[in-house]
Parts: C-alpha cells; sequence; structure tokens
C-alpha cells in the first residue's frame, strides 16, 4: 500500500489556507508557538501536507487567524454555508454622524443604480455587478456605523 491520501477539493482549500496562516505567522515552528496552538510544528505540517487526511482542528485554527489578523479559514467555512465575513471595527463617537450620513449616500446610490438599470426592463450581468457593488457599500456604511454605536455603548459601561 502506497499511502497515498486522496483529499477532496475542500480539503485542499482547508490544506492550503492553513499553510498561508502559518506562513502568517512566521513558519511552522513560530505558529506552534502560539498560545492556543496545542499542537506541535510538526503537526502543524501534517494538516498542511496535501499527503495526510487530517485537517487542522477549529481551536488551532482561531490561533493561528488571531495572530495572522486574517480569518482566512473561517471565511472558506462563512462561504460554504452562504455567508460572508465583515470586520467590525470601533470607531469614536464623533465618526458617527458621518457614517449615518454614508449610509444615506450609499442606499441612494443603490436605488439609482436599480432603477436605471430597470429603465429597459432588463437586467444584465454588468448591472447586476454594479448593483452588488453598491449594496456592499451600504453594508460597509452600516457596519462602520455599528462599530461606532458599539464603542459609545461600551464607553457607557
Amino acid at each position: 500500500m502506497s499511502g497515498h491520501v486522496e483529499l477532496t477539493p475542500q480539503q485542499r482549500i482547508f490544506k492550503a489556507l492553513t499553510l498561508q496562516l502559518v506562513q502568517l505567522c512566521g513558519g511552522f515552528e513560530a505558529a506552534a508557538a502560539i498560545p492556543g496552538v496545542r499542537v506541535s510544528w510538526q503537526q502543524l505540517q501534517n494538516y498542511t501536507s496535501m499527503e495526510k487526511p487530517l485537517v487542522a482542528p477549529v481551536d488551532v485554527i482561531a490561533a493561528l487567524e488571531m495572530v495572522a489578523g486574517k480569518p482566512l479559514v473561517t471565511a472558506e467555512l462563512a462561504r460554504l454555508s452562504g455567508h460572508g465575513l465583515i470586520r467590525r471595527v470601533a470607531m469614536a463617537v464623533g465618526e458617527l454622524a458621518g457614517r449615518m450620513a454614508k449610509i444615506g449616500k450609499e442606499c441612494g446610490e443603490a436605488f439609482a443604480a436599480w432603477a436605471e438599470a430597470m429603465a429597459d426592463g432588463k437586467l444584465t450581468r454588468e448591472e447586476m455587478v454594479h448593483l452588488a457593488h453598491e449594496l456592499g457599500d451600504i453594508e460597509t456604511a452600516a457596519v462602520e456605523a455599528q462599530g461606532a454605536v458599539q464603542k459609545m455603548l461600551s464607553d457607557l459601561e
């Protein structure tokens, strides 16, 4: 028996993303030294090897993502279930008014894009891409405003 392991495409993606995390953390030995990474650097290599069937456990991934500052595997898991990740950043209270104004602006632009796209009764691929971009801008603006509100709430505690 050759010991060859046939990985699924998704396992390959998880392993490649785990390798990226390890590299962002400074390599296998540095990553293994991170608090919360409860495995040896050799085991981390196994998790990234396309010759081994193992994938990294969620707690190890969480520790690596925290240090790397990029939720690579978490984003892939979210994508698989039809979701996406949005980074929430606490902002100063004074920034809330500007963020609320941005939400209004972005909503107006999205409605304008929709009305313009539907003027001829047909929605083209390019128009859908433009509308998706405008809706993404609304989402970003809303998350930014929420960050300011969360900061205000935490300051009250």
